[in-house]
């Protein structure tokens, strides 16, 4: 080969380096000792999306997102370092970053700077396939703590076990649930021991069954366990997935297992109150705070003639008669404040219009953090009762009726045969027939109570209420003491110039009862004291004795209907206990109410608030 022939091939071999460089994949650019950029291949232009009149000529630093890594880039060239995967952020001509690794170094002719050969490698993307995986990685961690953290919280344990080599695992939480330690293995004979005797073959029957090639590998079961540590019994709910390899043979059942013990002695202790509810012979209803009806069982349907169907959802003011419809706000509001209602007694209509006498209780239904969320009500139909006590008071006021008549005769007599026995009468004639007139006094009072207690209980006391003075009232009453009395002097304090707005017959039947009590209960005399103490708009009037006294346990039971005094010293008094309850129910009418103040051998003073007029 010739001289030329030699130079022409070299030229060729020249070309064919040139264009694959230029043409090459990987980007390359050359940089002058001042940063400009002096030359840039095809591959370099593509990547920045950048003409080659728009790239040459240029300072390399316009196309760094970071000026500095230029600088420091240059500055390392400088001092003949070799430049080796140098991270930086390239910018492209549409505005995107590329992150990209330099490698680079410098030629030069005779020490003199020539240029930098710079190896551009495009990096964005698997840089953010990197990021993408770091992301995956981090959010799987956390949905990893996520679900630990609620494993933890619902004490939900998992465990792994391994068919082939019979490997069981268990995590700490299931362990726990088993009262097994944590630093103990378990294999599956062991497990299988602590299976309840009556649960053992249902639960082993139904791992053979998930295991069972061709099956949905799935696995759901509530059963009891025996606990590791102290043998004591819990219900559990365990759950899992069994997968199988190509040939059909299990190798791995996982699932999760909870301790259910208080959810199922509460199913049990629901479906107990649910038949006591379903069985009980009085109407069970719930509502709401806007009285709408939320559950109706058997005996409601019974004794009020609807069906659940007819009243679930409905207001429970279908029930109330037109005349009692004030009734359920004031009872809302009671239930709001926590409070209860026991034995109150109303009416209530049945789906017939027929009215019902019933007796209800009724409580707040709160939540297991303490929140009222509803009511509870039973009813019990207390007609038959109110019906009878109808008939015994109608009798009572009957036999009174009678009675009263006859000592009306009886009295007036006796008053004849005073009038004479005081004129022309000896002392022993005058003595008997004052006595009689007393015991007259005594059983007419007697009467008047029965009369009052029957026609209190049928409701048909009324109240005429007029304006009237409070002394001369008093005087009536204190004058008809020497009836009854002839060792207790009566003093009245304080009570001119008060008038009231009451029943005037009425308020001096709560008078005459309390004097009376005032004579009977102080056998060995001493003052009674008539007074009044004048407030505000209020006078508080009293009756004071000097007698034995009330004990702090008979205080609370004073005003009961039929209520008599366990103190032996008062056994032989005469009465029936229904002096001071119907007191009680007059001022209750009148909107006061009576109270004691008393302690043994102190005497006892009984007194009320009245508004003055």
């Amino acid at each position: 080969m010739t001289d030329t022939e030699k130079i022409q091939a070299l030229e060729l071999r020249l070309a064919d380096l040139t264009d694959f460089i230029e043409q090459g994949a990987m980007p390359l650019h050359w940089v002058d000792g001042n940063g400009i950029i002096i030359w840039a291949n095809k591959a370099e232009l593509d990547m920045l999306g950048y003409t080659i009149e728009e790239y040459l000529g240029q300072p390399i630093g316009s196309f760094h997102s970071d000026v500095h890594v230029v600088s420091d880039i240059l500055s390392r060239l400088g001092a003949d370092e070799t430049i080796i995967n140098y991270p930086a952020r390239l910018i492209c001509k549409n505005g995107a970053v590329k992150d990209v690794l330099i490698n680079s170094n410098v030629k030069r002719e005779n020490g003199e700077f020539i240029h930098t050969r710079c190896f551009t490698r495009d990096m964005t993307a698997i840089f953010e396939e990197e990021k993408r995986m770091a992301a995956v990685l981090i959010d799987l961690e956390q949905s990893e703590a996520r679900l630990l953290m609620a494993m933890e919280s619902t004490g939900l344990g998992t465990w792994d076990y391994n068919p082939i080599n019979g490997r069981l695992t268990w995590s700490d939480q299931c362990k726990k649930i088993y009262g097994l330690p944590l630093n103990e293995q378990v294999d599956f004979d062991t497990f299988a021991k602590h299976l309840h005797h009556e649960e053992s073959a249902l639960v082993q029957q139904e791992i053979s069954r998930a295991m069972e090639p061709g099956g949905d590998g799935h696995y759901d079961l509530t059963f009891r366990i025996i606990r590791f540590d102290d043998d004591s019994h819990r219900w559990v709910r365990a759950q899992g997935k069994v997968y199988h390899n190509g040939d059909g043979q299990a190798e791995r059942f996982i699932g999760t297992v909870i301790d259910i013990t208080e959810q199922k002695l509460a199913e049990e202790k629901s479906a107990m109150l649910a038949a006591i509810i379903a069985s009980s012979d009085d109407a069970i209803i719930s509502k709401n705070f806007d009285s709408i009806v939320t559950s109706w069982n058997d005996s409601a349907e019974r004794l009020f003639g609807y069906t659940a169907q007819e009243m679930i959802g409905e207001s429970i003011v279908k029930l109330i008669p037109p005349d009692r419809l004030d009734e359920e706000p004031q009872i809302l509001t009671l239930l709001r404040q926590g409070k209860r209602m026991d034995h109150f007694e109303t009416i209530r209509m049945a789906k017939n219009g027929y009215l019902l006498n019933v007796s209800l209780t009724i409580s707040p239904v709160k939540d297991a953090q303490g929140n009222i969320i509803g009511v509870s009500k039973i009813a019990r139909d207390i007609t038959e009762r109110k019906q009878e006590e109808m008939r015994k008071n109608d009798f009572i006021a009957m036999v009174s009726h009678e009675l009263k008549t006859p000592l009306t005769s009886m009295k007036a007599y006796l008053q004849v045969l005073l009038a004479a026995a005081k004129k022309d009468g000896g002392a022993f004639q005058l003595n008997a027939l004052s006595r009689a007139e007393a015991q007259v006094h005594k059983m007419t009072i007697m009467i008047h109570d029965f009369l009052n207690l029957a026609r209190l209980e049928d409701g048909k006391i009324g109240l005429h209420k007029t304006v009237f003075d409070l002394h001369p009232l008093i005087e009536e009453i204190s004058s008809e003491a020497p009836f009854l009395t002839s060792n207790h002097p009566i003093r009245m304090v304080d009570c001119e110039n008060i008038r009231l707005e009451a029943d005037r017959d009425k308020l001096g039947q709560v008078l005459n009862n309390l004097l009376s009590n005032a004579i009977k209960y102080s056998p060995k005399g001493g003052t009674i004291t008539i007074g009044c103490e004048k407030l505000a708009e209020k006078v508080k009037v009293f009756v004071k004795d000097e007698g034995v006294g009330i004990s702090a346990e008979d205080q609370k039971r004073l005003f009961e209907r039929f209520y008599r005094s366990k103190d032996d010293r008062i056994k032989t008094v005469s009465g029936f206990g229904i002096g001071l309850y119907l007191v009680s129910e007059i001022l209750r009418y009148h909107g006061s109410q009576i109270a004691v103040e008393s302690s043994p051998d102190a005497g006892a003073t009984f007194y009320f608030l009245m508004d003055r007029a």
